[in-house]
């Protein structure tokens, strides 16, 4: 295909702040030249659309001896500095770098000098700090963050003269929404074996940035995952935008296995939305021939003087693609070796290699093929790992600790080791600590069992194999515990229980059971909306257990029980009454327990006996009312109370002229009165008393809307003059 969606990625370019207004990584190298003197070179990324770099840097360096801490100064070794960007020749002048605005490009200053140790001591680490980084998708306010880039060496492993491992790939490199195949392009000069893994971007030494949520050491970048053993990354990340991330990666001697020393590349990534994509790449190694064994997917061994030659499968994602293979042949293996390429779908690029001396030792050959689109082309990173050796058969003695696996949190763990003896070291480079008895089993020991609460990258050592050192990662799936909100308890009245469960109780993946305790009868568990509440139908109050299951789509469970407690129907509040004069005697006839009671006799006056006996003090018509309660609410009951019953000022009252109808109602309900009362007024009151609407202007029949009001009892007062009639009202829809 040979055409982007140039419109989108530069929106994209300028709204996911890869134009920078400061620093984007940083990383170190060093070169032993004599028992105390080490030659230091930094290199500094900036983007070219920020601010300026300096001339020269300070560098701290610090021992684990005590020493005081010593500052070097480097001086600039590239005037200008090296430019990288992304685009095809035809749209380099779109690029910040060289005047454009479209395209994000950075500028590497490399500083070096002569460092002499001032101190005897066996670790060091050199550090240069400056503040800011730029904003990314990943940390928190990247703008107000310091930069802290490092490494560390050992001066006592047994020789005066060592290299650090080197970082050849372009900083901050711009990969598709799509499968990508990334790496840092790392060897080792000296051919010591490396081990690589994702580490804390710094803001000072041991201090590291603040990441946003859903972002962590072990995974900076969402869908993207670290091979240790060859620095590869691959995976697909869904979303756009600059992320930050560190890689650091440690030589250990090919002989004795010492730890030498670990550089780290702070570094960005820019995830870009394109209508190109990089090439795919066929897994393994194709039709190795010569003087060389494969005993990896990536892996092989040869003696020196061997010549041997193999083949490396790229897949073009469009059959209009142009696919080109490049690689660092030059620089890991020293030019000893041809890399070529041919064919269109797969494009087959074929590896001639002749082993020399000088190559002994663990070496990595990187090769990516590149589409050249226009105006960004992309492309995709393949790592191959030699042994290298001065015996004339290729050695057969490797450590394997085993297969990755995966695990579900909470399971009894997975045992380590392929290939491995009792004596067998068992390290973590990444993940949960190491404690014999909780979360491994023995060490050191051929095949231990590992069961890590968080994706862990074990490395072991056993020092009876030539190639003494393997990786191996359990990954830990997601399988987060069932969680609930609320006590699960409710009252008949409603049925509604208060109780949200995350996963949802009604998730695809989601089973749950129940099971009544004691004499309870059934239960009914139903969705409540949306909202993630539930319904509780039951014939009775009671207790019944509630366990649940919820199946993750990657085979884990999880487990949760609760016991669900339905209280009894508060009862319904009733009273009867019996006027002599102006005393009352009130009788309360509620049936069922409650622990509340109150009465209110509507003059001011209220009482908390059972069956009170109360005066009024003068003539009139009252609301008396009664209230019962319990845990699970209140009911109540009003009635009007007749005191001398007959006023001059007032009519006798005629019931029998008043209708409601129908009585439950739902809707709405007709309001019957005689001709007498017609152009009066009627109020609905609810069951405490409170007037809900008035209706003037009354009609000798009249339907009333009630449509809006919820269920319950009301009361219908009419007035009509001094007249007044009292109607009860049940409204049930």
């Amino acid at each position: 295909m040979r055409y982007i969606l140039l419109i989108l990625m530069v929106v994209f370019l300028h709204n996911t702040n890869l134009f920078a207004t400061h620093l984007s990584g940083g990383e170190f190298k060093y070169e032993q030249v004599g028992q105390d003197s080490f030659l230091i070179e930094f290199n500094l990324f900036r983007h070219c659309s920020g601010i300026s770099a300096p001339n020269q840097v300070n560098i701290q360096i610090t021992n684990t001896c005590g020493f005081p801490t010593s500052s070097v100064t480097l001086q600039n070794s590239n005037p200008g500095g090296t430019y990288f960007t992304q685009v095809c020749p035809s749209a380099v002048n779109q690029s910040t770098c060289f005047g454009g605005w479209a395209y994000s490009g950075i500028q590497m200053m490399t500083y070096s000098g002569l460092v002499v140790l001032p101190n005897a001591c066996s670790e060091y680490e050199v550090s240069w700090s400056s503040c800011c980084r730029n904003n990314v998708i990943n940390i928190s306010n990247g703008l107000a963050q310091n930069m802290y880039i490092s490494a560390k060496f050992n001066t006592a492993f047994g020789s005066s003269f060592n290299s650090s491992p080197v970082f050849e790939s372009h900083p901050e490199p711009y990969y598709t929404d799509a499968t990508n195949y990334g790496s840092l392009r790392s060897y080792d000069p000296d051919g010591d074996s490396l081990v690589f893994s994702f580490v804390d971007p710094l803001v000072a030494q041991n201090t590291p940035i603040n990441w946003n949520p859903g972002y962590s050491t072990s995974a900076p970048i969402p869908g993207i995952t670290l091979n240790p053993a060859t620095g590869e990354f691959t995976g697909t990340v869904p979303f756009t935008g600059a992320y930050l991330m560190a890689i650091q990666v440690c030589e250990y001697d090919r002989v004795t296995g010492i730890l030498k020393g670990c550089v780290t590349r702070d570094d960005q990534l820019a995830m870009v939305s394109s209508s190109e994509q990089s090439p795919d790449i066929v897994p393994g190694i194709h039709n190795l021939s010569g003087a060389a064994v494969q005993t990896g997917a990536n892996y092989i061994e040869a003696s020196v003087g061997s010549q041997f030659s193999f083949e490396v499968h790229f897949i073009p994602n469009d059959t209009l693609d142009s696919i080109a293979v490049e690689s660092n042949i030059l620089t890991a293996l020293g030019g000893n070796g041809t890399v070529t390429f041919s064919g269109v779908n797969p494009v087959v690029a074929t590896v001639n290699i002749t082993v020399t001396p000088d190559l002994v030792g663990m070496r990595y050959l990187t090769l990516w093929g590149v589409n050249y689109a226009c105006p960004v082309y992309f492309f995709s990173d393949v790592v191959i790992q030699f042994d290298f050796h001065a015996s004339v058969t290729p050695p057969v003695t490797v450590v394997q600790a085993g297969l990755d696996q995966q695990i579900c949190p909470g399971s009894s763990g997975v045992q380590l080791g392929g290939n491995t003896t009792a004596m067998a070291q068992w390290s973590v480079l990444s993940g949960d600590p190491i404690s014999i008895g909780t979360n491994f089993s023995c060490n050191p020991c051929a095949n231990p069992v590992a069961s890590p609460t968080q994706t862990t990258t074990y490395l072991v050592y056993d020092s009876n194999f030539q190639v003494a050192y393997d990786t191996v990662e359990v990954v830990v799936l997601n399988a987060n515990p069932i969680q609930r909100n609320f006590v699960p308890e409710t009252c008949m009245q409603n049925g509604d229980l208060a109780l949200i469960y995350t996963p949802s109780l009604f998730d695809s993946n989601m089973t749950f059971s129940t099971s009544p305790i004691g004499g309870s009868g059934p239960i009914s568990i139903y969705q409540n909306g949306m909202d993630g509440m539930i319904d509780v139908q039951t014939s009775g109050s009671g207790y019944w257990n509630l366990d649940l299951t919820y199946t993750y789509n990657n085979g884990c469970v999880s487990t949760h029980s609760d016991i669900i407690h339905v209280r009894p129907m508060t009862p319904q509040a009733d009273f009867t009454y019996a006027v002599n004069g102006s005393s009352v005697q009130f009788s309360n006839t509620t049936v069922g327990p409650y622990n509340y009671i109150n009465w209110d006799f509507g003059d001011g006056n209220s009482s908390i006996d059972p069956n009170p006996q109360h005066s009024y003090q003068t003539i009139g018509t009252y609301f008396a009312m009664l209230t019962i309660g319990d845990s699970c609410g209140t009911t109540f009951l009003l009635d009007t109370i007749d005191i001398s019953i007959i006023l001059d000022v007032l009519p006798p009252l005629d019931f029998g002229t008043v209708a409601v109808f129908p009585n439950p109602a739902s809707e709405f309900f007709r309001l019957t009165i005689s001709e007498d009362y017609a152009g009066g007024e009627a109020i609905i009151r609810d069951a405490k008393g409170m007037v809900l609407r008035r209706i003037n202007g009354l009609l000798p029949s009249q339907v009333i809307d009630i449509s809006e009001m919820a269920n319950g009892l009301y009361f219908v007062e009419l007035k009509s003059g001094d007249s007044r009639v009292l109607k009860r009202l049940i409204i049930q829809h």
